[in-house]
């Protein structure tokens, strides 16, 4: 027998009993001590180390148990060993928290905790067990505090009026996190939002801004100042190892102070280093302005990798977790050396941290560049955009000067560009793609992603060139996924990978898009519209524009609702009527028409679009798509089947396509009305359908008008 040093005592076999004969039974039981966890019994050939499955020499009943009967089935061959070992894990722990007592705590920051395993984001939600238990003990559904995650509705805590209905005093309760006044025990949870895991160790509880129970939502609350705030997570926070959940070994605790003081400063850069790898050694990136580069030689990254040695520090609510790398392509030189700039748009990318610590946060590794669009041969420069938990944002380097590197393509296959996730269910996501060239034998794709509850998966695949999608099944929906593609020869030579994440947020480029479903008009004449926010958060008294069918038009917003209740703010996701200051005929308002920020978008008529057509097998079209093909385009949400607005457009396929294939081709609206021009942005994917029914998928990649 085997066990651990000072992680438990094996109470059964005792008295050092070594020797058993065949067919003997005998208990097994093991007391693992408080921090750790016990997981499984180990059968092993010390000699060798190799484990050996249960029945071959042993037979234990509940090998997943400490407690459990063994009975020996055969002798050992000559030369094993034989040796029986409990499994043990460490629990999870709290590694470090946020704010701390004696900091310089804002009156606004949030709490978060940073733990040192990769935890159950569904520890904070309730069970449907749990959840009925509660509305039996007399919680009334109208109280239960819910948020979507991923589009499904999750339970983290409930309400209660402890008062009555004249003076009410509501408490709030969350499923396994307590937060009270440290002097007077007094209830602090209705002051904040839904607790969300920002990554599998990362914990963030955000400060509720507005009043839940008054009405329409729109009263601002905040902790009252100078308030010890104290922190308890109890131990029903897990984490799963070889699928068995883990608790912490006992509850964590910690107070904090409330100041008077918003958080208005930016997050402070104690480090930021920047280099190109290029496979063997690593070169600092210079840091140049734009009238700088055609005087310089600007070191090639062939790999499209860049390393990052940043150090981020924050004395407020504390850094955001993650940061952005901004990137565009600022021009390139030509055969004889001389520079020539260009106008481009700029790519964002979003880099989690590897630690958020207190007020501190470090990134020190490589990111691939190769998760975003093909780069074209040229000069490019990155800058960076620090958050902190409160919104504040700085950008490294300062003064419009970036880092700079020049991209050659050293590739000996060409590299597979434009990949789009045309499709995703429960257990599979379907990916398109599109490369020029012909230099090459086959394909490889290799996938690695974790789900919800933190269980990682990962695979890998080959398979012959003419094809333009794959899909990969097996996957768990909801989590994350990067995807990597690249090409290969017979000889084994490999091009330069492409990838893309697939459940990342959005890559348009725009802060607001909300798309008008509904107009009407109120008793006084002036229209107001049913929407959807698409993208960003749309506020009362916000200076808006609403574009579409050629048409633009400046108000603001008087007022929201939803369901008859006023609210002051609508987010992504929400579908609510919106009213405005000014006078608007209800004849000026279209359906499919867009409220934007002013100046952010315009209407355009032209633009260059990637587009996957669905093979026949796929239900895609049973004929070639002819030359001049003019089918409908949806900008709306793909997963919403009541579609609305077709957008003809005439596109410049010069020759007839195969269905299964992948294109960039410019598209002109063609619609009566449209062809004046609809607010659409690079990034924004559409759906192509024909005779009611979807026959592919595309993105815009340039405006061109």
């Amino acid at each position: 027998m085997n066990t651990p040093k000072s992680r438990g005592v094996i109470k059964s076999p005792a008295g050092g009993e070594t020797e058993k004969k065949v067919t003997d039974t005998f208990n097994l039981s093991f007391d693992p001590d408080s921090e750790w966890e016990f997981i499984r019994w180990k059968i092993f050939d010390s000699s060798t180390k190799t484990e050996i499955p249960n029945g071959t020499y042993l037979n234990l009943t509940s090998p997943n148990e400490p407690d459990t009967e063994c009975t020996f089935v055969n002798a050992p061959r000559d030369g094993v060993d034989l040796c029986l070992e409990p499994v043990l894990t460490a629990r999870p722990n709290v590694l470090s928290y946020s704010p701390i007592f004696g900091s310089d705590t804002c009156k606004d920051s949030s709490i978060q905790i940073l733990f040192d395993h990769d935890m159950d984001p569904c520890s904070i939600y309730y069970t449907n067990e749990e959840k009925q238990e509660l509305l039996d003990s007399g919680v009334t559904e109208e109280n239960l505090l819910s948020t979507e995650v991923n589009g499904e509705t999750k339970y983290y805590g409930y309400d209660k009026n402890r008062g009555n209905d004249r003076h009410p005093k509501w408490q709030s309760y969350f499923k396994n996190i307590s937060i009270t006044d440290a002097d007077t025990g007094a209830n602090l949870n209705k002051y904040f939002a839904a607790p969300v895991f920002e990554s599998p160790r990362r914990l963030s509880i955000p400060v509720q801004k507005f009043d839940r129970h008054s009405t329409g939502r729109n009263t601002p609350i905040s902790i009252p100042l100078w308030t010890q705030v104290a922190v308890q997570l109890d131990k029903e926070f897990s984490c799963y190892v070889e699928g068995k959940s883990v608790n912490m070994p006992s509850q964590k605790t910690w107070v904090y102070q409330i100041t008077s003081e918003s958080d208005t400063s930016v997050p402070n850069i104690t480090r930021v280093n920047v280099s190109q790898a290029d496979g063997s050694s690593s070169t600092a990136l210079q840091v140049l302005s734009a009238s700088q580069i055609s005087s310089k030689t600007i070191p090639v990254n062939a790999l499209r990798q860049i390393g990052c040695d940043i150090a981020i520090h924050d004395n407020g609510s504390g850094p955001s977790g993650d940061f952005q790398i901004k990137m565009k392509r600022l021009g390139y030189y030509n055969s004889s050396g001389s520079y020539t700039a260009v106008s481009a748009s700029t790519t964002e990318t979003t880099v989690n941290y590897q630690s958020v610590a207190s007020q501190n946060a470090v990134y020190n590794g490589t990111v691939e560049l190769a998760d975003l669009n093909l780069l074209e041969e040229g000069v490019y420069g990155i800058s960076f955009v620090f958050k902190d938990r409160s919104g504040n944002q700085t950008t490294y380097p300062a003064d419009g000067k970036m880092y700079c590197f020049q991209y050659k393509n050293t590739s000996p296959t060409p590299i597979p560009t434009d990949l789009m996730v045309i499709s995703k269910a429960s257990d599979s996501v379907k990916i398109a793609w599109l490369i020029s060239g012909n230099n090459f034998d086959q394909y490889s794709i290799r996938w690695e992603g974790r789900s919800a509850r933190g269980e990682t998966y990962s695979g890998s695949d080959t398979f012959a060139k003419g094809v333009s999608s794959y899909t990969i099944s097996g996957t768990k929906d909801s989590g994350t996924l990067r995807v990597y593609l690249w090409t290969t020869k017979s000889t084994g030579e490999e091009g330069g990978r492409a990838g893309l994440s697939v459940y990342e947020s959005s890559s348009v480029a725009c802060t607001l898009l909300v798309s008008i479903k509904n107009i009407y008009t109120d008793a006084d004449g002036k229209a107001y519209v049913d929407a959807d926010v698409t993208k960003g958060t749309i506020h009362t008294d916000d200076s808006i524009q609403i574009l579409g069918m050629g048409k633009t038009i400046n108000t603001t917003v008087s007022k929201i609702t939803q369901y008859s209740r006023v609210y002051t703010e609508a987010s992504e996701g929400d579908q609510v009527s919106i009213y405005f200051t000014t006078a608007i005929n209800q004849s000026d308002l279209t359906e499919g028409m867009c409220i934007c920020t002013p100046g952010e978008m315009q209407n355009h008529k032209k633009f260059k679009a990637f587009i996957y057509f669905l093979s026949t097998e796929e239900g895609g079209r049973s004929t070639q798509i002819p030359a001049g093909y003019r089918p409908q385009f949806y900008f709306t949400n793909p997963n919403n089947p009541n579609l609305k607005n077709p957008m003809v457009g005439q596109t410049s396929i010069s020759e007839p396509l195969n269905p299964g294939t992948s294109i960039i081709t410019d598209v002109t609206f063609a619609s009566v009305g449209m062809k004046d021009g609809m607010p659409i942005c690079e990034g924004a994917e559409f759906l192509v359908r024909e005779g009611g029914r979807v026959v592919g998928f595309g993105k815009i990649k340039a405006l061109l008008d």
